[in-house]
C-alpha cells in the first residue's frame, strides 16, 4: 500500500512539476490538466489515420476535377479544328451535305459550351 501511494503521489508531484515548467505558475491545476489534454488530443487528431485518408480522398477529388476541366477544354479545339480541316479539305460538287453536316457539329459544339458555362455558373454559388 505505501509503495501504491508513494508512486501515485510521485506521479502527481512531477505531473504538476512538468506543467509548471510548460505553462508557469499562470494557471491552476485543473486549467493545466485539461490544456495538456487539449494538446495532446490536437496531436492524436492531425496524426490520425483517418484524417490523412481524408486528405489523400480530397486531393483525389480535386485531381480527378482539374484533369475533367483540362480534357473538357482540350476537346473543344480539336473538336473545332477538325470541322475547320473538313471545310478546307472538302471542295466538291455537294457543299449542301457538308454544311448540313457542319451545322451539326456547330450545335454540338454549342451545347458544349452552354453546358461548360452552366457548370462554372454553378461551381461559382
Amino acid at each position: 500500500m505505501n509503495s501504491k501511494a508513494a508512486a501515485s503521489k510521485l506521479w502527481h508531484v512531477e505531473h504538476r512539476r512538468l506543467v509548471m515548467v510548460l505553462f508557469g505558475n499562470h494557471f491552476t491545476f485543473e486549467c493545466q490538466f485539461l490544456l495538456v489534454v487539449l494538446f495532446l488530443n490536437m496531436i492524436i487528431f492531425i496524426c490520425s489515420p483517418r484524417r490523412i485518408v481524408l486528405c489523400a480522398h480530397t486531393r483525389a477529388t480535386c485531381c480527378h476535377y482539374c484533369t475533367s476541366i483540362y480534357f473538357t477544354a482540350e476537346s473543344s479545339p480539336h473538336t473545332n479544328n477538325n470541322n475547320n480541316n473538313n471545310d478546307d479539305d472538302d471542295d466538291d460538287d455537294n457543299d449542301d451535305d457538308d454544311d448540313v453536316d457542319d451545322d451539326v457539329d456547330d450545335d454540338d459544339d454549342a451545347d458544349d459550351d452552354e453546358t461548360t458555362t452552366l457548370t462554372t455558373t454553378k461551381r461559382r454559388r
